[in-house]
């Protein structure tokens, strides 16, 4: 007759781990595991066993991946993206001042040619009134009414338009000024406090200095110039993966057995037992700490690709990036040293404008007494 002998066993595990990545590319990693097994089988001496490990390992790379900016390149290319988003805030803090400046000076332009419209519109009935008068004592021809009603009509409908567009920058203002539905703003009438005069000498700036100070200043410029050193830590990153992988690799092992121990007087299942000594996990723990059963290793690993054409392309595609924000940085610099020309062009043509006006304007009101006396005689 035979007998099928049979074997029962339980393993539970504990482990836990804790990996460090160095700014230089090394990995530190411990490792502690704590494993219970227990048996019937009678050639085990230990049941319960308690095995403690802990494992200590330290990995160099030496090419691919080494240096501290390629481990690095995540957190510079994230704060890059903060003063990204930082300049956009900026930018469009700029443009909300731009535009409420812009908004206020043009409500301030409406106010000054609704006056002129008025008052153009009050020389032309004073005009008409007596040009009706030599009508009337028959000095004027009535035909010769057409051309001052003309003109009473045309500054009329001038003084209409000058009001109508008095009223569209004031709804500007009061959207620049609040967000919120109000009633009562809607209604209110906004009248500006300080009037527009002719820029000083200092107010403008040589055309380099002007340039300069924009290059220094421009907010695009600023971005563009960020996402330029995202560029090349991105084409830093990629050369880098273009390298083979050489790590050096150190390896400590400490470990600890204990649990209850079955001493028998001989081999064998039927080999009588001598003693059972008691024990469990602290005896494990115990050998772990006191460093009874420890190991080193150390070793160099290598991998050349045969071909590494996904990592190339990849190279290949940021260098373009890089280059092409090169000359991104490039155009904005153009652009905005034509914007700042254009602007001091505009700003000395229209200072010139109001020079030659006020100078017309003192030749008018030197006209204007000899041509109301010629005009009450006729």
């Amino acid at each position: 007759m035979t007998g099928v002998a049979s074997t029962i066993e339980f393993n539970n595990d504990v482990a836990v781990g804790y990996t460090q990545t160095l700014k230089t590319g090394a990995d530190i990693a411990v490792d502690f595991t704590l494993n219970r097994a227990s048996t019937n089988n009678l050639l085990t001496s230990f049941s319960p066993l308690w095995i403690g490990r802990i494992n200590y390992s330290f990995t160099q790379r030496v090419l691919n991946g080494y240096g501290r900016n390629v481990n690095t390149r995540a957190i510079r290319i994230a704060q890059n993206n903060k003063s990204i988003s930082e300049v956009e805030f900026e930018r469009m803090v700029i443009d909300l001042v731009t535009q409420a400046q812009k908004s206020y000076w043009d409500l301030v332009f409406t106010a000054e040619d609704l006056k002129v419209r008025e008052d153009s519109l009050r020389l032309a009935e004073k005009t008409l009134s007596d040009n009706q008068r030599q009508v009337d004592v028959g000095t004027l021809a009535r035909i010769d009414l057409i051309q001052s009603e003309t003109q009473v009509a045309t500054r009329r409908e001038e003084r209409v338009v000058s009001t109508f567009t008095q009223n569209q920058i004031q709804d500007q203002v009061k959207k620049v000024l609040s967000r919120q539905q109000d009633a009562g703003l809607v209604l209110a009438k906004i009248s500006p406090t300080q009037r527009a005069g002719l820029p000083e000498p200092s107010d403008i700036l040589p055309i380099a200095d002007a340039i300069r100070v924009a290059l220094e200043n421009r907010p695009e410029l600023r971005q563009a110039s960020l996402r330029l050193r995202n560029s090349e830590i991105e084409v830093e990153y990629a050369k880098n993966q273009l390298l083979p992988t050489l790590d050096l690799t150190a390896r400590f092992v400490q470990s600890g057995v204990g649990g209850t121990q079955t001493i028998r007087d001989g081999f064998g299942p039927n080999a009588p037992v001598i003693a059972v000594i008691p024990g469990g996990v602290t005896d494990a723990l115990g050998n772990l700490l006191k460093l009874q059963n420890k190991g080193f290793s150390a070793g160099v690993s290598m991998q050349i690709p045969l071909s590494n054409r996904s990592q190339q392309a990849e190279y290949a595609r940021v260098t373009t990036e890089r280059r092409t924000g090169e000359e991104n940085i490039k155009a904005i610099e153009a652009q905005i040293a034509l914007e700042v020309r254009n602007a001091i062009t505009a700003v000395e043509m229209n200072k010139a404008r109001i020079e030659t006006a006020r100078v017309s304007r003192g030749l008018k009101e030197q006209q204007y007494p000899a041509v109301q006396r010629r005009f009450e005689l006729r």
